[in-house]
């Protein structure tokens, strides 16, 4: 492993954060190298100013990038983009030595050691107040936990970082798939005793209508995707139900494109990215000409059913040199300076989709069938029969989840992998994309060869 560093988290660090952005889908700058000042723990604001430093790069660099790339590996987009890295994943040709593989890799495992320097830093020094470390210990859990998820999702059997201690980090070798969910459940469940159970401003101790900061509800939807992962449908069911009848949230109806404003009545957690232009994926999706990353393919587009909302409100339309593209339109600012849309990460509308694929495989129809409807009425669909079996109704989930959450932090192509579909649906997608046949190995990308050079106890996936 390349982190071989003890983050340091100076007020020049963090103001370096919160002012620093880049519009590159991926970007990521490598950590310091100076120790943890020990002054950064002696009072709540610097311990607070730490943690939020990783939202800040996160959101700067990242969160795009995992709506991006897996879409392009599933056949939600049409690549438009001629850049090596983009067509690789798009073809499903990666390669151990595809550059935006490494950078997602040490993106991802820059924010986890960020995140264990944060829990480092809490349990060495006692400056932080009782209800502050609190707060701080869960979020910094939870990110580690949803790093991990991602990293676990998209390449298999991984390190598992859990020190800051660089001897360690550095000889890492791959963890089973089993123990790192492990690590990543006792983290949730850590986090969601931990966690404030509504939101809390800046200073962690005024509310706030800001949902910018996970709470209860944010680990309680992780817990429920985890758990369908596992097959503890009993578990998935649990959690999600735990999401949605809390009352916070509500599904919006009136106006769905709405749904991705700052705030929104169907935000669990959001992230706010950049004052400039609101957010990189409204700034990089939205198209006034051909697309600068990506169009959707012909396949979602058909997946449509008549008179969707969805179709309507959330698929915008170019015409570029005589051909029409169409892109994802649910962010709806490109570029402004007044700051209405924050990044979704977890909303309410999934939390339905996750409980009817728990109840369907407990042979629970009825029940998944009502979660559909839920959210086919407010897409203005006709509700599904009574009748259907449960085969059926597992077909419909993955209809619903790949309408409703496309270009959404690759849904689709996580959905396809769980639930051992995606062989069937990327042997017909792949080559259409312009490679030659589909190989189940694909289904997890590369260990970065970057990586398998600095660390002798590291593997390559089969296939690569």
């Amino acid at each position: 492993m390349k982190i071989k560093y003890i983050i340091t988290f100076s007020i020049q660090i963090l103001l370096f954060f919160c002012i620093t952005s880049c519009k590159k889908f991926v970007d990521i700058e490598p950590p310091p190298t100076t120790l943890i000042p020990a002054s950064v723990y002696n009072n709540d604001a610097t311990a607070i100013a730490a943690l939020s430093s990783i939202y800040t790069k996160f959101a700067s660099n990242q969160t795009s990038s995992f709506s991006l790339y897996p879409g392009y590996s599933a056949d939600e987009f049409l690549n438009t983009s001629t850049n090596t890295n983009n067509v690789q994943f798009y073809t499903n040709g990666l390669l151990s030595t595809t550059g935006t593989v490494a950078t997602l890799w040490n993106g991802a495992y820059t924010y986890i050691y960020q995140a264990n320097a944060v829990l480092d830093g809490l349990q060495k020094y006692t400056g932080v107040s009782a209800a502050v470390r609190a707060q701080l210990t869960g979020e910094a859990k939870f990110i580690r936990a949803f790093l991990h998820y991602y990293l676990v999702s998209l390449y298999g059997d991984i390190p598992l970082i859990l020190t800051t201690d660089y001897t360690v980090n550095a000889l890492a070798g791959r963890m089973p798939k089993s123990d790192v969910y492990k690590q990543i459940l006792a983290d949730l469940k850590d986090a969601e005793s931990l966690l404030s159970t509504s939101y809390l401003a800046g200073d962690l101790v005024s509310l706030t209508t800001e949902k910018l900061r996970p709470t209860k509800a944010a680990a309680r939807a992780l817990l429920a995707r985890v758990y369908l992962y596992l097959n503890d449908w009993a578990s998935a069911e649990s959690y999600a139900s735990a999401v949605i009848n809390t009352g916070t949230f509500s599904l919006i109806t009136s106006d769905l494109t709405t749904i991705w404003a700052k705030n929104s009545a169907e935000a669990i957690w959001q992230i706010s990215t950049n004052p400039a232009f609101n957010t990189f994926e409204g700034n990089n999706f939205i198209a006034t000409s051909t697309p600068q990353y990506a169009g959707l393919s012909n396949s979602l587009l058909n997946a449509f059913e008549p008179n969707d909302k969805r179709r309507l409100n959330w698929v915008g339309t170019v015409t570029a040199a005589g051909t029409t593209y169409y892109f994802p339109y649910k962010y709806r600012v490109q570029n402004s300076t007044t700051v209405s849309e924050y990044v979704m990460i977890f909303r309410y509308a999934e939390l339905f989709l996750l409980r009817a694929e728990a109840y369907a495989n407990q042979n629970k129809l009825t029940q998944a069938i009502t979660d559909l409807n839920s959210i086919r009425s407010r897409a203005g669909l006709p509700a599904l029969s009574p009748t259907l079996s449960q085969a059926q109704v597992l077909s419909a989930i993955e209809q619903e989840h790949r309408i409703e959450l496309f270009s959404e932090w690759g849904d689709r192509w996580l959905f396809l992998k769980r639930t051992g579909r995606i062989d069937a649906v990327m042997s017909v997608a792949t080559p259409l994309k312009g490679n030659n046949s589909w190989n189940t190995n694909y289904q997890l990308y590369p260990i970065p060869q970057t990586e398998l050079a600095a660390d002798p106890n590291l593997t390559q996936n089969p296939g690569y």
